[in-house]
């Protein structure tokens, strides 16, 4: 094997490896992308609106696709499910003053099955009120 394909080959047990340690604790990492997500969107001022929407849909793409590369085998228990329902819901009402029927959907889908603890209950209601009046 020459230098080059023992680098590859390196690099590609090095990616193998981050991407297990990623999802041994998927909801913990996905919750610290959300909040990165929350933050960039408290902090980024571009210089029109439609930038910033446009923006901030391209980073809740990229959450999403990192979301949904969870294999289905870590995403087994009812608290997986709905934390998963949750965050995505979570990335999809990151942007302010905007209305995502696909947060809301997702946000309703963790509620419905009962299937998340009682705090973050209260956070998703607090989510839907928000989004109820930011309606108005």
């Amino acid at each position: 094997m020459n230098t080059s394909t023992q680098e590859v080959s390196r690099e590609k047990g090095q990616v193998s490896t981050d991407l297990k340690e990623f999802y041994e604790d998927w909801i913990s990492n996905v919750a610290k992308m959300a909040e990165w997500l929350k933050n960039f969107s408290d902090q980024h001022f571009p210089s029109s609106i439609l930038e910033k929407i446009s923006d901030m849909e391209y980073q809740i793409h990229q959450c999403i696709q990192a979301l949904e590369s969870i294999p289905q085998e870590k995403r087994q228990s009812t608290y997986e499910i709905s934390m998963f329902e949750y965050l995505k819901g979570r990335f999809y009402n990151a942007i302010p003053n905007v209305y995502k029927e696909e947060a809301e959907h997702h946000l309703m889908n963790a509620i419905s099955e009962r299937r998340i603890t009682y705090l973050n209950l209260c956070f998703i209601s607090f989510l839907l009120l928000i989004l109820s009046i930011g309606l108005d």
